[in-house]
């Protein structure tokens, strides 16, 4: 079910206004990429670009850049 969310959360917030991304789909897109199944977290930095550009830039940079491991 996680790994579906990851799969299909950028697709469903190119349908959504970007205040409700920011708000509702950014913080489970943030905890699927700390999931504990590899695919999941996978799948979540896979389409990361994709989520990036359907909310607001200040939020990834604050919430999402922190939690990748590089």
């Amino acid at each position: 079910m996680r790994f579906s969310v990851a799969e299909c959360a950028a697709e469903i917030s190119k349908h959504v206004e970007k205040s409700r991304v920011d708000a509702q789909i950014l913080p489970i897109y943030v905890t699927l990429m700390g999931d504990s199944e590899p695919e999941v977290r996978s799948e979540a930095v896979n389409k990361l670009p994709d989520m990036a550009e359907n909310c607001s830039g200040a939020l990834i940079v604050s919430k999402v850049l922190p939690g990748l491991k590089l």
